[in-house]
């Protein structure tokens, strides 16, 4: 992230900085999945769907870095981790899950952190802001269509899982 913020400062193009970021997470997980599964499982099983989660995650990603190039670092972080706050409070709606009380008050408490970590007021309004906020939004997405799609013809053991957080 302080790499990206850097390069956005001396203005060298958002989707140069996403590519470079995306390419060199691939360089260094794919031997691990092609040792793992070999070259088989290197090929999506549902390429419709993984495109789409594909472009939600790249979008989320250019959102993020063009964000750096307007506020610092705790502050645009602070905004993307929101993002779990809310899945949660849209996960009954977009994935008819049930929220329990304690998963509310959780949120309720993450977002009085965030709200103190960024310091919302109209003084320190930019267009970083505006695509931070927009990242919680993207991610969410990528998640729900993945929940959604999954199915029993994909190995979802932990081992995959992990891989997947890597990436």
């Amino acid at each position: 992230d302080v790499v990206a913020k850097f390069l956005g400062e001396q203005n060298v193009p958002i989707m140069e900085i996403v590519w470079a970021r995306l390419f060199f997470g691939m360089v260094m997980t794919a031997p691990l999945v092609w040792k793992m599964d070999g070259a088989r499982s290197l090929i999506p099983q549902r390429p419709v769907v993984h495109t789409i989660r594909a472009i939600f995650l790249v979008a989320a990603t250019a959102l993020f870095f063009w964000a750096l190039k307007f506020q610092g670092i705790a502050e645009t972080l602070a905004i993307f981790f929101v993002q779990p706050l809310v899945i949660t409070m849209l996960s009954p709606l977009v994935l008819g899950e049930k929220v329990g009380m304690r998963r509310w008050l959780a949120v309720a408490v993450g977002f009085m952190g965030t709200l103190i970590i960024i310091r919302p007021g109209f003084q320190g309004l930019n267009p970083g802001v505006f695509m931070a906020l927009l990242l919680p939004a993207l991610p969410l997405f990528a998640y729900a269509e993945e929940r959604m799609f999954r199915s029993g013809a994909e190995d979802w053991s932990p081992r995959r899982r992990a891989l997947k957080i890597v990436q």
